[in-house]
């Protein structure tokens, strides 16, 4: 199309250059102005950013300044104990039993524990076999005789003191060791040492018998080197 110039605008130029002018306006406007954009609704508003709350700065206490935490104990309703524990019995308290040289027996709920002793009891003569053992003793003579125990045992050095005080009760001479022999092994009972049992001095015989006739269990052996003499008679109290 040409215009001549001086030539007036035609009703349907003036509107096409109107509509051109709006157009180059409205792009304009949306590059300069974006909400122009979106009041025309040619572009979305954008989504509004999340509001925040500012956080306040607190300032923590030193350890040292906080109480305590109590410990809690979980609480159970009536009737109900889902996590509860098996009771354990508490055991009674154990009964102590003075029990010198023995084993005290005492278990459960004992009124009057008893007590086991095992070491064997005192040996000891009786009235009547001490007077009987003093008279047969000095009716036998009067002889000379070693008397020891077994070492290191105090029932049986108790007992020998006891014989020893009835062999000079009864007028017999009563010597220790003829000669220190360390003991190597206990001997048991009541024993009479001589050089030979088949020739046994009077002295062994005499105590022998004595010891028979008021009850009291006696034997013999024959240790040779012991002896100094063959005459020589030990009166061995060993261990029962």
């Amino acid at each position: 199309m040409s215009y001549s110039k001086g030539k007036p605008w035609t009703r349907d130029q003036k509107i096409g250059l109107a509509g051109l002018a709006l157009t180059v306006i409205a792009l304009l406007a949306g590059i300069l102005f974006p909400e122009l954009r979106v009041w025309v609704h040619l572009e979305k508003p954008p989504a509004p950013a999340p509001a925040t709350i500012p956080t306040p700065q607190l300032s923590s206490p030193s350890v040292s300044s906080l109480p305590p935490i109590p410990e809690s104990k979980p609480v159970q309703k009536p009737g109900k104990h889902p996590s509860a524990k098996p009771k354990v019995a508490t055991p009674a308290p154990a009964i102590q039993a003075i029990a010198p040289n023995g084993i005290a027996i005492a278990g459960g709920t004992v009124t009057n524990p008893t007590v086991n002793n095992y070491e064997p009891p005192q040996r000891a003569l009786t009235t009547s076999q001490r007077s009987e053992l003093v008279q047969l003793l000095r009716q036998s003579g009067a002889f000379t005789v070693v008397v020891r125990n077994a070492e290191a045992n105090f029932e049986a050095q108790t007992y020998c003191d006891s014989l020893k005080s009835v062999l000079r009760e009864a007028g017999w001479t009563v010597l220790d060791n003829l000669r220190f022999i360390p003991e190597s092994r206990q001997g048991q009972g009541l024993l009479i040492i001589v050089n030979d049992v088949n020739k046994a001095p009077p002295t062994a015989v005499a105590l022998y018998n004595c010891f028979k006739q008021v009850g009291i269990e006696i034997g013999g052996v024959s240790i040779p080197d012991v002896m100094n003499n063959p005459n020589d008679t030990v009166l061995y109290v060993g261990v029962r």
